[in-house]
């Protein structure tokens, strides 16, 4: 089973606990192909990780995002851009 790792603004490190280079191809393609922006619940679902956590990214400006209102939301493409790069 691999597991990749996300260096975070603060030098610690997140795992993303996919099995194959495979599976995170698809879910690259499954952010890619969302039809609007993506929501804190469908990324934190998507990637495997808790919704604090994608806060977290956020706060460490580590993952773009933009707002509405209070919410935050985040670009499908851009998304899926920052996910090759963390895993290259």
């Amino acid at each position: 089973m691999g597991r990749y790792r996300f260096l975070c603004r603060a030098g610690k490190t997140k795992t993303l606990r996919i099995r194959t280079t495979e599976d995170v191809m698809n879910v690259i393609e499954e952010i890619e192909n969302f039809d609007r922006a993506l929501r804190v619940a469908d990324l934190a679902m998507l990637l495997s990780f808790s919704e604090p956590a994608i806060y977290k990214f956020v706060a460490e400006n580590t993952l773009r995002c933009y707002r509405i209102g209070s919410s935050i939301r985040f670009d499908p493409k851009v998304t899926a851009d920052w996910l090759r790069e963390r895993l290259s």
